[in-house]
């Protein structure tokens, strides 16, 4: 089983991915939707950083995650 950025990076040599809607999440954070054709995938972004990931809830989780990282502990 391929992890997603392998998938992403093979995926993309023979795909022509267009952003079909945007996320807005808190702190400037975004989820982009890619499709081509039958096939999504999702972009999770915050301060520079971004994962790939083919299920929204996993795109979710990641902004969480990218969010803690740039986010100071109060």
């Amino acid at each position: 089983m391929m992890n997603t950025a392998t998938m992403m990076t093979t995926m993309s040599i023979h795909r022509n991915w267009r952003i079909s809607s945007v996320i807005s999440k808190r702190d400037g954070a975004y989820i982009d939707v890619l499709e081509d054709g039958p096939h999504i995938l999702y972009r999770s972004c915050a301060g520079g950083y971004c994962r790939y990931s083919d299920d929204l809830w996993q795109a979710e989780i990641y902004v969480e995650h990218l969010l803690a990282k740039i986010t100071p502990a109060e």
